[in-house]
């Protein structure tokens, strides 16, 4: 017996009534972000109504964000001061507009409370107590972060006219971005990261501005507007997210022949999420994970490749192997493939982004640099196809002319590789 379904229940409320309801479950349901709850039962209904019933009150009597402008920018709390500034960035270079961001990170100010707060105040202390009552397997601690978002806009909407809503393939925000839609009068834009939507944005159920900031993504909001489960207002393609990496960025004469770009998949958990448990990626506990095999069987086979034909292989670290060399000396498994001759490794400390004209071409298994290099035209980029298509990011039938940068083998990925290296009238090969 599992009691009440809290989840119908809040996503009723956010949405307002039924319009488009069963598309707003879809929408979270592809979100898997946060990836999972606390183990124990009580443990996440008390974190969730403790969100409702101190958080939000804390936050009620406590100090709001100061806005310097009419436009707030919504992310996850975990937001780091880069992507923040990434995004504050991306707002003015494309936009002409500055920001606030809601957050603790933010300057802070006295206020009181409003009587929507109060209301929406009541609603999230009554969903707290009917958590109680949902006696499924189903976690909700996440929604408590979202909970305290929605009370602070509310809050803030006499001062406010736009918002800016990123990081949506988390089901806070998509929630967030649904209360947004249909419990205010700002304007509200949804701004897609710069990958294809496939994997879990191609639901949009509320008819807000969407900004895309990837070409790829033109073909697929056509394609899922056909298919009934993608429903914008305005749509608009902007260009990259990450423009403060980019903006300077001049092309220039290929350094290397072939460009991987890892994504980590060695330490993430399931090949996907990022590990909390550094002794566990340590000890190699992720590397049997079905993306972590697939990776090294390509570089295995990048390696020969640019050893038979004496052809250079950089390969670029994930943020996150980054930081696991950096800062835990934890080794990723292919460093025994650099020789300091024709396979190298790139371990600094900036972006790829930066090296985005550095290579001839770019392979990657899940990178959303092979969708950032095809957005500055540089065709010669290759992403995976798995066979299995509920591993892949993208969808091959949305994607209309990039379709051509997926690869489903080991050999056409070569023979791609061939032919663009052959057709480039300047290359890195060593004689």
């Amino acid at each position: 017996m599992a009691g009440v379904n809290l989840e119908r229940i809040v996503c009723r409320s956010v949405n307002g009534g039924d319009t488009d309801l069963d598309l707003l479950h879809e929408a979270l349901r592809a979100r898997v972000l946060p990836s999972h709850g606390p183990r124990s039962w009580w443990h996440d209904r008390a974190l969730l109504l403790g969100a409702a019933l101190v958080t939000a009150q804390r936050a009620a009597y406590g100090a709001a964000p100061h806005l310097s402008s009419t436009t707030v920018s919504c992310f996850p709390g975990s937001a780091s001061a880069r992507q923040r500034a990434a995004r504050a960035f991306f707002l003015r270079h494309h936009f002409g507009v500055e920001t606030d961001f809601l957050g603790r990170q933010t300057r802070r100010r006295p206020t009181r409370p409003n009587r929507a707060w109060w209301r929406w105040w009541l609603r999230g202390v009554w969903w707290g107590l009917l958590g109680l009552l949902d006696w499924s397997a189903r976690r909700y601690a996440w929604l408590g972060g979202a909970l305290v978002d929605m009370q602070l806009l509310k809050r803030l909407e006499p001062e406010l006219e736009h918002a800016y809503v990123f990081s949506l393939y988390d089901r806070r925000q998509y929630l967030l971005l649904t209360f947004l839609a249909r419990h205010t009068s700002l304007s509200v834009h949804a701004v897609y990261q710069s990958i294809p939507l496939a994997r879990n944005c191609r639901h949009l159920h509320v008819p807000v501005n969407v900004v895309l900031t990837s070409r790829v993504n033109l073909a697929e909001v056509d394609y899922y507007r056909r298919s009934g489960t993608f429903k914008p207002g305005a749509v608009r393609y902007a260009g990259q997210e990450y423009i403060i990496d980019t903006k300077d960025l001049t092309p220039h004469a290929p350094l290397y022949d072939i460009g991987y770009y890892s994504s980590g998949e060695w330490a993430r958990r399931e090949g996907l999420y990022q590990p909390d448990d550094l002794d566990r990626v340590r000890r190699g506990a992720y590397l049997t994970n079905r993306y972590a095999l697939v990776a090294s069987e390509h570089l295995q086979a990048l390696a020969r490749y640019a050893h038979e034909h004496r052809r250079t292989l950089r390969i670029y670290l994930h943020p996150m192997e980054r930081r696991l060399l950096s800062q835990h000396r934890i080794e990723p498994p292919y460093a025994a493939l650099a020789d300091g001759d024709l396979v190298s490794l790139d371990t600094g400390a900036e972006s790829s982004r930066h090296s985005m004209y550095d290579t001839r071409v770019a392979v990657s298994l899940q990178s959303s640099i092979i969708w950032e290099r095809l957005d500055l035209g540089l065709s010669s980029s290759f992403i995976y196809e798995f066979p299995d298509a509920s591993a892949n990011v993208f969808e091959r039938a949305a994607l209309g002319e990039f379709a051509e940068n997926t690869y489903r083998t080991v050999d056409e990925l070569l023979a791609k590789i061939a032919r663009a290296l052959e057709t480039h009238p300047e290359n890195t090969a060593i004689p």
